[in-house]
C-alpha cells in the first residue's frame, strides 16, 4: 500500500470540495466570505435539525473550529471531521 501525504491532501482540497462534503453530510453550509464556510455542528450533532451553524471551516489554515461548548477538542482537520461524522452518522469506528 502506498503512503499518503496528509498535508498535501488537505492543501489540495478546495473550499468547494469542503462545501460539498459538508452539504453531503447534512451540514447545510454557506459561505461567510471567500475564506470561511459555516456549517451545522455535524461534528457532534450528526444530522440533527436543531444543530446550530457553529462549525467554521477556514480555508487559509485548512482547519475547522466548532464554536459550541460541547466540543472537547474544538479545532480539527478534515480527516478528524470525517472520523467524527462517520461515528455519528453511520456508527462506524
Amino acid at each position: 500500500m502506498g503512503r499518503y501525504d496528509k498535508l498535501a491532501i488537505k492543501e489540495a482540497l478546495t473550499p468547494q470540495n469542503v462545501f460539498e462534503l459538508l452539504n453531503e453530510w447534512g451540514g447545510e453550509p454557506y459561505y461567510q466570505n471567500d475564506k470561511v464556510i459555516i456549517s451545522r455542528t455535524i461534528c457532534h450533532n450528526g444530522r440533527e435539525a436543531d444543530a446550530s451553524h457553529k462549525l467554521y471551516y477556514y480555508s487559509d489554515t485548512h482547519l475547522f473550529h466548532c464554536y459550541t461548548g460541547g466540543c472537547e477538542e474544538p479545532s480539527f482537520d478534515i480527516f478528524e471531521l470525517t472520523i467524527k461524522v462517520m461515528k455519528l452518522q453511520q456508527g462506524q469506528t
